[in-house]
């Protein structure tokens, strides 16, 4: 991928979630909150790529 960045890596996030013990709403949530900095994150990534 030329070291473009697209994504997190879901799987140890997904993990570590799990052992949270969250409920179904609390875990939609959390996964929600995150995708949100996820994005903010790789646009500010691809910003300073340029």
């Amino acid at each position: 991928m030329n070291g473009v960045r697209f994504a997190l890596d879901y799987t140890p996030l997904f993990a570590r979630m799990e052992r949270l013990g969250l409920s179904d709403d609390e875990w939609n949530d959390l996964f929600a909150d995150i995708r949100v900095m996820e994005a903010a994150a790789l646009e500010q990534m691809r910003d300073n790529e340029t």
